[in-house]
C-alpha cells in the first residue's frame, strides 16, 4: 500500500537526511582513519590519503581517500609513500634525482624494519634495479634469488636482472654463470625459466682455472642462497651472549670486482669473531656491500641466529662504507645505521663478548658525526670496564681506543644535532 501526502514527505525527507548524516558520517571516520595515510604515484601523478592493502596476482589493492577500493597494476606504480617508512619515500626521492647510493642505503634499511611480506618484495625488486642500474650485477642478482626464495609475485619474478648482464666482465660473467647454474635446481618454475633466459644471454663462459672457483679470495664458499625460516631460524637471546659456532644457512658471494684488482684495506675485526664464518670472510676480504646485502637477508627473518656477532658485522660493513663513501650525506647515513647496530649489540648483550669492542664503535660513529662529547663519554665507559680487551688478547683493538681517545682530547667542536 502507497501512502502520500505532507506526512509522508515528511517522513521520506527525515529518512533522507538520516541517510545523508551516516553517510557524512562514514566519509569523515574514512578521512579521520587516513590522517597518517599513504600515498601511491600511478605513472607522474600522486593519489593521496590511500591505504594499501595488499599485493597480488601483479596488482596492488588499496583504499582510496573516500574508502573506495581500487586496483592497479604494478607495472603502472612508480612510488609509494607509507606510513611509518618514511625512509621509503627518501629512497624514491632519491632515485628520482638519479642518486642510486643513497637510494640504496635507505631501501636496505626500509628492508630490515618491514614486517609485511608484500612490502619487503617491493623493497627487494627496488633495491634489485638500483643495483643494476648501478653496476653491480652479482649483487642485483643475489636479490633477485631472495625474492624466488621469499614465493615473491610471479609480477617480480617474470622481470629479473636481465639489463645487469649487458657489459659485465669476464670476471663477474663467471661469478653469474656459477651461481646460475648451482642455484638453478633450487629456483622456482618461473625463476628457473629466466635463470635459464640469463644462460643463454651470457652465452658460454670459460671456468677460471688453479683458484678451487672464481672466488680467489674467499675459497671454499658454497654459493647457495639462504632459506630463511623455523627450521633455521637464529635464537635470540638477550641474557648475555651465544655461541658464534658458523651458521651453515648464511648465504655467500662472490664480489663481482675482480680480486685481484681491489685495493680496500681491511678492517679490524676481534680476535673472538668466528673466523670460518662467511661474512666474517666477506668483510676481511673488504667486500662491505656483498656481507652487507647478505646480513640483510639474514637480520629480517623472525629469529636471528648468533645476533649478536650479526649486528656487529652488519654495524662493521656500514660504517666500513660510510668511510669510504665520497657523499657527506650518504656517509652521515651509513654512520648513524652503523652507530644502532653497536648499540644493539651493547644492549641486548650487555655481559657479551661484544660489548667493548662494539662501544669502541659507536665512540667512533660519534666523532665522525660530529658528537665528541658522547664519543668521549663512551671511551671513558669502555676505559673504566676494559674487561678481556687487553693488550694480549685484542691489541689492534685496544690501541684504537687509545687513539680514538687521543684524537678526542685534541678539541671538542660543537655537537651537530
Amino acid at each position: 500500500m502507497m501512502y502520500s501526502g505532507p506526512f509522508c514527505t515528511l517522513l521520506m525527507s527525515k529518512s533522507m537526511d538520516a541517510q545523508l548524516l551516516v553517510g557524512a558520517f562514514l566519509v569523515s571516520i574514512v578521512l579521520l582513519g587516513h590522517a597518517e595515510a599513504d600515498d601511491i604515484r600511478i605513472g607522474k601523478y600522486w593519489h593521496r590519503q590511500i591505504t594499501v592493502e595488499h599485493v597480488s596476482n601483479g596488482q596492488i589493492t588499496f583504499i582510496n581517500s573516500v574508502g573506495i577500493e581500487q586496483i592497479k597494476n604494478l607495472s603502472q606504480i612508480t612510488a609509494l609513500r607509507l606510513s611509518g617508512h618514511d625512509q621509503l619515500s627518501q629512497a624514491h626521492n632519491a632515485m628520482d634525482n638519479h642518486d642510486d647510493e643513497l637510494a640504496l642505503a635507505l631501501l636496505m634499511q626500509v628492508q630490515s624494519h618491514a614486517r609485511v611480506t608484500w612490502l619487503k618484495d617491493w623493497v627487494v625488486w627496488q633495491r634489485m634495479n638500483v643495483l643494476v642500474r648501478l653496476g653491480r650485477p652479482v649483487e642485483a642478482l643475489i636479490a633477485y634469488f631472495q625474492l624466488d626464495r621469499s614465493s615473491a609475485d610471479a609480477f617480480y619474478l617474470r622481470r629479473p636482472p636481465l639489463a645487469a648482464l649487458e657489459a659485465v666482465s669476464q670476471n663477474q660473467r663467471q661469478q653469474i654463470h656459477q651461481r646460475l647454474t648451482q642455484t638453478l635446481p633450487q629456483l622456482s618454475a618461473e625463476a628457473r625459466k629466466q635463470a635459464q633466459m640469463m644462460l643463454t644471454q651470457l652465452g658460454p663462459v670459460e671456468t677460471q682455472k688453479g683458484t678451487g672457483g672464481v672466488i680467489a679470495k674467499v675459497p671454499g664458499m658454497p654459493l647457495t642462497g639462504i632459506s630463511v625460516g623455523p627450521r633455521n631460524a637464529i635464537r635470540h637471546s638477550r641474557a648475555g651472549d651465544i655461541d658464534d659456532a658458523v651458521d651453515p644457512s648464511m648465504p655467500t658471494a662472490g664480489k663481482e670486482q675482480d680480486p685481484v684488482t681491489r685495493t680496500e684495506p681491511m678492517v679490524i675485526l676481534p680476535q673472538f669473531i668466528q673466523h670460518d664464518d662467511p661474512v666474517t670472510k666477506l668483510l676481511r676480504a673488504g667486500s662491505f656491500a656483498e656481507a652487507l646485502a647478505i646480513l640483510e637477508v639474514a637480520l629480517v627473518a623472525d629469529q636471528v641466529t648468533h645476533a649478536n656477532m650479526r649486528w656487529y658485522q652488519r654495524g662493521i660493513a656500514q660504517r666500513a662504507m660510510a668511510d669510504r663513501e665520497i657523499d657527506p650525506g650518504s656517509a652521515q647515513l651509513l654512520y648513524k645505521q652503523a652507530g644502532l647496530d653497536f648499540m644493539r649489540v651493547a644492549t641486548y648483550f650487555p655481559n657479551g663478548k661484544y660489548r667493548n669492542v662494539c662501544l669502541i664503535e659507536t665512540a667512533y660513529v660519534h666523532q665522525k658525526i660530529s658528537r665528541p662529547a658522547m664519543a668521549i663519554q663512551i671511551c671513558e665507559q669502555v676505559a673504566s670496564s676494559i674487561g678481556s680487551l687487553t693488550k694480549r688478547t685484542e691489541p689492534e683493538y685496544l690501541e684504537r681506543l687509545d687513539t680514538l681517545r687521543r684524537q678526542l682530547e685534541g678539541g671538542l667542536p660543537q655537537e651537530q644535532e
